[in-house]
């Protein structure tokens, strides 16, 4: 990365950084990797916690330059977690903290991928791997098994090496210029079929679900809420700073020029 890049993304990721408070007792008992989190830093916890969500969707596929980042790129955004101290957590343990209201004192970041492309395996698994971090995988269902996207077979054996799979809706629908009945009727039938989906050959319905193309609108929130989703993740420039964003968590794109 040249040298505004770099100050672009140190920016960035400089501004969650948190404040140190004297230890809580408050724990989330939802998730079992929190607890190990906790204890590993017991000494440090913020009652404020801010979390860099990073969302990012192709890995070395240069066909798609815009939603597209190079192994190497993606290679130094890791390092540069690493470097600067990050915790790199799931999205799933960030929402527990969040709901808690602590998190460990330091910075903290979170690799969010859409779509479900296949280079997910074979471009950005390694990295992840070499460098120790976990990542959640939003995977719209009605893609799973087509052209780039990875099958179900592929998805299970992802679930089973620890990635986190949420829900990125069942046809990756873009329609906020629908009247808003409808758009929320159809909003309604389209993840309720890909939380079938899950079910059926994941085992699962998740609790996690990302906008497609980041849209929303607020009537989406309760039946997010009805269907079971702790927390839905959008796409805007932000920190993930309160429990107020449960259902519209800020993520950073880091593709394209972003990268």
């Amino acid at each position: 990365m040249n040298r505004l890049v770099i100050c672009i993304f140190v920016y960035i990721l400089a501004c969650c950084q948190p404040a140190r408070h004297e230890q809580s007792d408050k724990v989330s008992a939802e998730n079992p990797v929190l607890p190990e989190l906790l204890n590993a830093h017991a000494a440090e916890l913020s009652s404020s916690p801010e979390i860099v969500c990073l969302v990012y969707h192709r890995f070395g596929d240069a066909r798609y330059p815009s939603t597209n980042i190079s192994i190497e790129e993606f290679d130094a955004h890791l390092k540069y977690l690493v470097d600067k101290g990050f915790m790199v957590v799931p999205l799933g343990v960030a929402v527990n903290m969040m709901a808690a209201g602590t998190a460990l004192a330091g910075p903290f970041a979170v690799i969010t991928v859409d779509d479900g492309y296949r280079s997910f395996k074979t471009g950005a698994l390694p990295i992840l791997k070499k460098y120790g971090f976990k990542a959640t995988l939003f995977v719209n269902t009605e893609s799973i098994g087509g052209g780039d996207y990875l099958d179900w077979g592929e998805l299970r054996a992802l679930q089973a090496d620890s990635i986190e799979i949420g829900n990125h809706s069942h046809s990756h629908l873009q329609s906020l210029s629908l009247p808003k009945a409808e758009l929320i009727e159809q909003f309604r039938r389209d993840v309720h079929k890909a939380q079938e989906l899950f079910r059926q050959h994941l085992g699962f319905r998740p609790d996690l679900f990302a906008y497609p193309y980041g849209e929303y609108l607020p009537e989406m929130f309760p039946i997010l809420a009805d269907l079971g989703f702790r927390a839905a993740a959008a796409q805007k420039s932000g920190v993930f700073g309160s429990a107020r964003e449960m259902y519209a968590i800020p993520r950073f794109p880091m593709a394209g020029s972003f990268a």
